[in-house]
């Protein structure tokens, strides 16, 4: 399988990013050219400088239960229903129990043009959206839609909107899963 490939040919690497992180493992989805140091960076274009080059809709190619933080930012918005849906799985698959994924992507709610304007977001958010991949929420989202459509459940879902230096909503939101 090409995963299991890039995995065992990217694994110095990984190694490299675990000691500069003094053993934790922390991924980047989606980077483009914002590398993050000490982190395994991952995008489906070489020209940002990513640590793996790999379509991301075709799973995460790193190993089960061993990522402690997965982090993106404008990635999960340039993807339809389905494929959300395969990388949270894949993200839930990757992490360890306790460890947490975040993603920032723009809110629709908040008088944010980005959101619709740009021709390349498929897939729309809320501060709610991110409750339906939640097994136990006061409104019941993840268990009377999330499993019917197959979400993997998390333990703990936070979803804020992200503030600017003068305290005003910026327009996007900050989801965060715990395992």
């Amino acid at each position: 399988m090409f995963y299991e490939k890039l995995f065992t040919d990217s694994k110095a690497i990984i190694l490299q990013r675990m000691n500069e992180a003094k053993g934790s493992l922390r991924v980047h989805l989606g980077c483009g050219g914002r590398i993050l140091p000490g982190w395994v960076n991952i995008d489906i274009s070489s020209e940002g400088g990513a640590d793996m080059v790999c379509d991301l809709t075709k799973g995460i190619p790193l190993p089960d239960l061993k990522t402690d933080l997965i982090y993106s930012r404008d990635f999960l918005e340039h993807l339809d229903r389905f494929q959300v849906k395969n990388i949270m799985n894949e993200c839930h698959r990757i992490l360890k129990p306790g460890g947490a994924a975040v993603h920032e992507v723009p809110e629709v709610t908040l008088n944010n043009p980005i959101a619709f304007q740009d021709p390349t977001h498929v897939s729309f958010w809320t501060r709610g959206t991110a409750f339906y991949w939640m097994e136990k929420h006061k409104s019941d989202r993840w268990f009377k839609y999330g499993r019917h459509y197959g979400y993997l459940p998390f333990k703990v879902v936070l979803s804020d909107v992200l503030k600017n230096k003068k305290k005003l909503p910026t327009g996007w939101i900050r989801m965060r899963f715990v395992k």
